[in-house]
């Protein structure tokens, strides 16, 4: 499985937004170096995540499960004890700030997953208090925004699961919400 803290350090693009033919309302193709992972969503509160033939884990209605095993025979498992089991080893699925200092618009586009979107300079507080920058690219298209929330939620439920305070992932949300955005690309992937 993919390490979701390393795809936030490193960066992390959306390399393909596509409206699926299936019971999902979105698909998003995430890069992190050549790690790839599909999520799949409908509204805030039902994502779907997988890297491959490792399994996937769902978050729905606030709780995140995990089910692996060949397609017929899969287990399911709550997260929620499992992670429990493995505390400190919790993915994170967006950054997490206690404050932002300021979102700067640089006037510079850039296409990310055939959506064009403004490149932003980021200065926020992370959750160890130490002042980060970084450049995102933003966008205000509708499969961004979906895209936006329901990372949000399962970012919430991983927060909850690590006993941590999960309105750190409210921070850099309610930013990009009062702004109608949603993340196209965070750091430099």
């Amino acid at each position: 499985a993919m390490n979701m803290r390393n795809q936030m350090i490193n960066g992390l693009a959306v390399i393909a937004l596509l409206t699926s033919g299936s019971a999902w309302a979105g698909v998003a193709v995430l890069k992190s170096g050549n790690d790839v992972m599909q999520m799949e969503y409908v509204g805030d509160n039902l994502l779907r995540m997988g890297a491959g033939r490792d399994g996937y884990m769902i978050f729905r209605d606030g709780k995140i499960y995990m089910v692996s095993g060949e397609p017929g025979q899969e287990t399911v498992m709550d997260a929620g004890a499992a992670f429990q089991m493995m505390s400190g080893m919790m993915p994170e699925t967006q950054p997490h700030a206690s404050g932002v200092n300021s979102m700067k618009n640089t006037g510079r586009k850039e296409t990310v997953a055939g959506i064009t979107g403004d490149v932003w300079t980021i200065s926020y507080v992370d959750e160890q208090g130490k002042t980060q920058q970084t450049d995102m690219v933003l966008s205000g298209d509708k499969r961004a925004r979906e895209l936006r929330n329901a990372m949000h939620g399962m970012s919430r439920a991983f927060l909850k699961l690590a006993g941590k305070d999960p309105s750190q992932a409210d921070v850099m949300v309610n930013e990009l919400k009062q702004r109608g955005k949603g993340i196209l690309r965070f750091g430099n992937d």
